[in-house]
């Protein structure tokens, strides 16, 4: 359904399932995304939360390291 129309899906904890609204208003513009790359969306999302070597603290914690 939501290649046709834009709905939005929402958990129904009760039911043990997800319940679906369609929007009321069916002409909501397509958004518009901005001209980065993938890789330059992903730093911005996680900024210094990234583990981008095998250098990286959390890495050396795992193998044992300090």
């Amino acid at each position: 359904m939501a290649k046709a129309k834009w709905v939005r899906i929402k958990a129904n904890m009760n039911l043990g399932a997800y319940e679906m609204y369609v929007a009321e208003n069916e002409k909501i513009p397509d958004p518009t995304w901005p001209e980065l790359s993938f890789d330059e969306i992903i730093r911005i999302a996680f900024r210094d939360r990234l583990i981008d070597s095998p250098e990286h603290p959390v890495i050396k914690r795992l193998r044992g390291g300090l």
